[in-house]
């Protein structure tokens, strides 16, 4: 007789099933041992009591629960290594743990994919990389990189478990390596979405480790899956509760920043607090986990549909694939069917064909989103355009109706004679002509104030000479709009001049005061709730702007200044000839998730449904036989790697 069995062997000589015997190990009515790091072993000894002489000759005789006392628990459980060289099948909460290195190795695979993609386009972490004087395409292309393989590599170790077991461990430490290494960096660079799911990952594969080495208790699918899920919870609780602009759902940033106590209140009572229950050694049931596990994927997917529309793919990416592996989960730990080895590898063609869909589905977007992109800079671009065009004219019609007076004689006669009152009264003859002027005054040739409308004590009889625009008037012979500058009354304003002639010399001008907020009226692009206009003249100042603190601007003097700034916006120019400024128009990128906001959810619904299919296909293909033997018994809930 031998010392000891295999859990097959153990299973022929009880009569009963492989899945029965795994059952009664789990709960310590048997007692294995693991060898090294391969298979479990049974010794005779613990056999004997419960063998009988018709079991010896080959009939089936179940153990039965009532006989058997013993009070011990199995030292460890199973590795997925261990579990598929063992036996053929895979028993849910049992020897599971397959599906969350399936899990991880769709989720890296696309990942790396996502930034190698990304690569192409600009630096997944071009701020933090710079300020460390680092080749930013080399540590990009490295990680992308090293996030793909550490896919391929968990995806090797579920395909070849009987090949790459030795390797188990150094796999786990270089994943590890390059995952912690991903969180720091998406930490310093302070992309705290991508921090999260990275330092969740990390911290389950450092469990994993340690687990491994020193006391594995904990392995299979549900907790790890409830586990990486409490890290997530507690990790986006924190980044949210401090930065509540990273909210995915946009309309709901603002009540999030009024109520922050509530949200955090709301989010780790109802989050993280069912998570801690769900994950002790008092909760032993499926109803509850299963209900918990669907909430959370629908908010998961509702987070990937907009993290969609607002082009974070990567994230949006995780998303997904986190929610389909979630409703897998919910079915398989209420399923009462074994699932056989070799059916494995479909199941990852098919998690592989997910992966390519939720990617082509973030392609097509892109490429709808590049298109929409276009054409709405195109609109926005003639709107610009049209604006500056409709100004051009409004600066041309003041043009003209001073150019009339100018020649006026009785306009040149009353500034020859000095008449004031006249003076005031062609002022507002001129004003009454004219549409969104300030203030009309007609100026002698030495810069004295003869008359101005609306009347003004302080304006009337001053001295303006040394103006610059009445300086450049009498140099140029010729009428200009002046740039921005601070008025007697103190508001700033430009001056638009026309010069008086008498024998082609200059004997007066004849100025408009203009206000700054009519030069913005003219800029009310259609189709924009909101956006910043702002007028720039040659010298960099604001002429005009719709925003209040339009002093950040005053340095700017490009296009390019204005693209410095950090933040995701649209940036549009134009000029105006006369005077020479710089139209600006910055319009939030969040205008594209508006014209786009129905083609992410259509992406959503056509994933799931296209996930459903695909798992619940494989399902019927290769899901066989049944379990519920197996099932019968009080199924504790155990924490995995």
């Amino acid at each position: 007789m031998k010392n000891y069995y295999s859990v097959k062997q153990a299973s022929k000589l009880l009569g009963v099933s492989t899945n029965t015997v795994y059952q009664y190990i789990k709960e310590g009515k048997i007692i294995g041992k693991r060898i090294g790091r391969g298979r479990i072993k049974i010794p005779y000894k613990e056999l004997e009591p419960f063998i009988t002489p018709s079991t010896l000759f080959g009939q089936e005789e179940k153990i039965s629960p009532e006989i058997i006392t013993k009070e011990e628990s199995i030292p460890k459980d199973l590795t997925v290594s261990e579990t598929l060289e063992t036996d053929s099948e895979i028993i849910p909460n049992v020897n599971d743990i397959v599906f969350y290195r399936i899990l991880k190795g769709i989720a890296f695979l696309g990942l790396g994919f996502i930034y190698l993609l990304e690569l192409l386009n600009g630096n997944v972490f071009p701020e933090i990389l710079e300020v460390l004087r680092i080749d930013t395409n080399f540590v990009h292309f490295l990680l992308s990189l090293g996030i793909f393989c550490a896919g391929i590599l968990n995806l090797l170790e579920v395909l070849r478990p009987e090949k790459f077991a030795k390797y188990h461990l150094g796999f786990d430490i270089l994943i590890a390596f390059v995952l912690g290494y991903f969180s720091l960096l998406s930490f310093f660079a302070r992309e705290y979405a991508r921090f999260v799911f990275a330092a969740g990952f990390t911290a389950v594969s450092l469990g994993h480790l340690i687990r491994g080495k020193y006391f594995d208790s904990f392995n299979n699918f549900l907790k790890t899956y409830l586990l990486f899920n409490f890290y997530l919870s507690i990790l986006g609780g924190i980044v949210l509760s401090i930065h509540p602009q990273l909210f995915p759902i946009q309309d709901f940033v603002a009540l999030i920043q009024q109520n922050r106590n509530l949200f955090v209140l709301i989010w780790f009572g109802g989050f993280t607090a069912p998570l801690v229950y769900l994950l002790s050694p008092v909760y032993k049931g499926l109803k509850l986990v299963s209900l918990y596990i669907l909430i959370s994927v629908f908010v998961v997917l509702v987070f990937a549909t907009e993290l969609s529309v607002n082009a974070k793919y990567d994230i949006a990416y995780l998303s997904y694939i986190i929610s389909f592996f979630g409703i897998f989960l919910v079915w398989w730990i209420n399923s009462s069917v074994k699932i056989l080895k070799n059916s494995i590898y479909s199941l990852v063609v098919i998690f592989i064909w997910i992966f390519i869909s939720v990617n082509t589905g973030f392609l097509v977007l892109q490429n709808i989103r590049e298109v929409s992109k276009s054409e709405i800079e195109e609109r926005i671009s003639a709107s610009l355009q049209n604006s500056g065009n409709n100004l051009n004219k409004f600066l041309e019609n003041n043009a003209s109706v001073l150019l009339s007076f100018a020649g006026n004689p009785q306009t040149k006669s009353l500034i020859i004679s000095k008449s004031e009152e006249g003076a005031i009264q062609k002022a507002k003859e001129i004003y009454e002509r004219l549409t969104d002027a300030r203030r009309v005054v007609v100026i002698d040739d030495q810069g004295i104030v003869l008359g101005v409308y609306p009347r003004n004590n302080i304006i009337q009889g001053a001295n303006f000479s040394e103006r610059e625009y009445f300086q450049k008037t009498l140099s140029s012979y010729k009428g200009l709009v002046s740039d921005v500058f601070e008025g007697v009354l103190g508001n700033t304003t430009v001056i638009q001049t026309e010069p008086v002639f008498e024998n082609n010399k200059i004997i007066g001008i004849l100025a408009i005061s203009l206000s700054l907020e009519s030069f913005q009226n003219y800029y009310q692009v259609s189709g924009l709730k909101e956006y910043e206009i702002y007028g720039v003249d040659e010298k960099g100042n604001v002429v005009f702007s719709n925003k209040k603190d339009s002093e950040i601007f005053q340095e700017v003097t490009s296009f390019s200044s204005l693209q410095n700034l950090k933040d995701n916006s649209l940036i549009f120019t134009s000029k105006i000839t006369s005077p020479s400024w710089s139209i600006y128009l910055k319009v939030p990128e969040e205008i594209l998730s508006k014209e786009l906001v129905n083609l992410p959810l259509i992406l959503t619904v056509i994933l799931v449904v296209n996930s459903l299919i695909s798992i619940f296909i494989w399902l019927f293909v290769f899901a066989k036989g049944s379990i519920s033997e197996a099932r019968s018994f009080n199924k504790p809930v155990v924490a995995g790697v």
